[in-house]
C-alpha cells in the first residue's frame, strides 16, 4: 500500500509542470538590473562619492551623444561620417570634454572603453575600484581645465 502511494505522488508530480520562469527581454532585463554606481555610492563604507557618480553619469551621456548618430543612421552605410543633426552647443561642449578625458586616460594607460563598460553597461567588474576612482576623478579635472 505504501508502495502504490508513493509511486501515484510521483506521477502526480510528474504530470504538473514546472512553474513559468520569465526571463524577459534583453531590453526588460536592463531595466530591472539595477545601477551599479548608485550601489557603489550607498555601499556601507561607500565606494565612490557622489561626484564620482555625477561623472560617471555623465561619460555616459556624453559617449551616448558621440555614438547617437552612428546608432540612428545605421541604414543609411552611404552615408557615414555624415552627420543629419546639429549637435547643440552644450553636447559639442560635452563631447570636446570627453575627448580632453579620454586623451588624458589614455596617457595614464586608463582605458575609456574599461570605464563605459563600467558607466554606460553596468558592469562594475569590468575594471579595478582604484583605477574606476581614478578615471571618474579625471573627468572632473579636465572639466576644471577647459
Amino acid at each position: 500500500m505504501i508502495g502504490a502511494a508513493t509511486a501515484m505522488a510521483s506521477r502526480r508530480r510528474r504530470a504538473t509542470p514546472p512553474p513559468a520562469i520569465d526571463r524577459g527581454t534583453p531590453e526588460t532585463l536592463a531595466k530591472r538590473r539595477k545601477d551599479c554606481l548608485e550601489e557603489m555610492r550607498l555601499a556601507d563604507p561607500p565606494l565612490l562619492t557622489p561626484d564620482q557618480v555625477e561623472a560617471g553619469r555623465a561619460i555616459a551621456v556624453a559617449y551616448a551623444v558621440i555614438t547617437a548618430d552612428v546608432a540612428s543612421g545605421i541604414s543609411d552605410p552611404g552615408r557615414v561620417g555624415w552627420s543629419r543633426r546639429v549637435m547643440t552647443d552644450a553636447e559639442a561642449e560635452l563631447v570636446a570634454h570627453y575627448d580632453r578625458w579620454a586623451t588624458e586616460a589614455r596617457q595614464r594607460r586608463i582605458s575609456p572603453y574599461r570605464v563605459l563598460d563600467v558607466v554606460s553597461d553596468n558592469q562594475p567588474w569590468a575594471m579595478q575600484l582604484g583605477t574606476l576612482r581614478a578615471a571618474l576623478d579625471l573627468w572632473r579635472l579636465t572639466r576644471k581645465r577647459s
